[in-house]
């Protein structure tokens, strides 16, 4: 303590301080279970994401539910039922009792509508190629 101009309970709380750090080599070998392969920590580790990339999908979700929620209840009920629950257009019918053409239409305008907003372009959802 003297030699390193610390007091003495400054030194035994370092040396506390010190046995709890636990210092690993990225390059450390590692056992992998059965079969002894040996692996650096590092190439354990998971490669990270693109924060560009993960700004860009969080931006694009947030303008994706944004342009969900303006949609009416009917366009908001069948994009979720067949989108997020998977269910045909037909069983969509028979859910809120109308016909498969009918939820068909209802559909194609839906996504007009969230072209138009997330594209900023007019579509025509009548227009057929």
């Amino acid at each position: 303590a003297e030699a390193l101009g610390v007091s003495v309970h400054d030194y035994r709380q370092l040396l506390i301080d010190y046995a709890r750090t636990n210092t690993v080599s990225l390059e450390a070998c590692l056992i992998n279970g059965d079969d002894e392969e040996n692996n650096s920590l590092l190439e354990t580790l998971a490669d990270a994401e693109d924060p560009y990339e993960e700004l860009l999908e969080r931006e694009q979700t947030q303008a994706l539910t944004n342009a969900i929620e303006s949609l009416g209840e009917r366009e908001k009920q069948v994009i979720q039922l067949y989108y997020y629950e998977g269910l045909t257009f037909k069983e969509i019918g028979q859910v809120m009792s109308i016909s498969e053409s009918r939820v068909y239409q209802i559909h194609t305008r839906a996504l007009a509508r969230l072209r138009e907003q997330l594209c900023g372009s007019v579509v025509d959802p009548d227009a057929h190629e």
